[in-house]
């Protein structure tokens, strides 16, 4: 409605000159609006836009995403900061009930669905160092690092949860039927890939299946662009990718 109405400036003004009722109907309520006050409608149109934009995205319908929401929560942070900045005091103090209403939806780790920040980081155009860079900026002091160590702590466990049992790793490594040695040796090699996958799940290296999570994240991202399609780069790398691809 802001928006319709910024384009009639120069009607309400051409009204004045030619019904004298105009005037008076309109100081009967708010008054007329004059020059200032079509300056803050521009201001709040194009303020407003961005969430008018935000909102499509995210309730879009032919794409995935919960990839996204994570990324428009940090715009809005972003968009309510230099808003709080503004030079203009009706925009400050209205970014600053804002920021108090935002936080208290998303100003705490413990209140967040966690699978927000996990899909995001299964997201490879941002993967976890944009979580922790984004967190950090968000939030003052210790409290971003320690939401981000939280939001790691967790993909972890939920990856921890969709890769394969050890015993499922060590009887991938039996040896086969054509193999050309004996039984004996057989037990003895099976025993072997065991006892070594589990010193690896005990030592804290992990199995085949961890490295798996941490390749992904230690790997370059993929640039941001508007064409860019996630299911399609999750179809073409779930080969190198099985658990996480499960996971996603």
């Amino acid at each position: 409605m802001l928006n319709c109405a910024q384009k009639f400036e120069n009607a309400f003004y051409m009204f004045d000159l030619q019904d004298e009722n105009v005037k008076d109907d309109l100081e009967s309520g708010d008054g007329i609006p004059i020059e200032s006050d079509w300056k803050v409608v521009r201001e709040l149109v194009k303020f407003l836009e961005h969430f008018y934009e935000l909102t499509n995205r995210v309730s879009g319908t032919s794409y995935v995403t919960s990839n996204c929401l994570f990324d428009e929560i940090c715009e809005i942070d972003c968009l309510l900061r230099e808003c709080k900045a503004s030079d203009e005091n009706e925009f400050s103090l209205m970014a600053m009930k804002m920021k108090d209403k935002f936080h208290k939806y998303w100003g705490s780790i413990d209140k967040l669905n966690m699978l927000i920040f996990v899909a995001i980081i299964l997201d490879p155009r941002h993967k976890f160092c944009f979580v922790e860079f984004a967190l950090k900026d968000m939030f003052e002091g210790t409290k971003g690092t320690d939401m981000a160590t939280k939001v790691k702590d967790a993909v972890y466990e939920l990856f921890n949860a969709y890769k394969p049992s050890s015993s499922i790793v060590s009887s991938s490594s039996t040896p086969t039927s054509s193999s050309n040695i004996g039984e004996c040796q057989a037990r003895m090699k099976k025993r072997m890939q065991e006892k070594f996958v589990k010193h690896k799940l005990q030592s804290g290296s992990g199995g085949d299946q961890m490295s798996e999570l941490d390749k992904y994240l230690s790997e370059a991202m993929e640039p941001v662009t508007d064409d860019f399609n996630i299911l399609l780069w999750r179809k073409v790398n779930s080969p190198r990718f099985p658990y996480l691809s499960l996971l996603a």
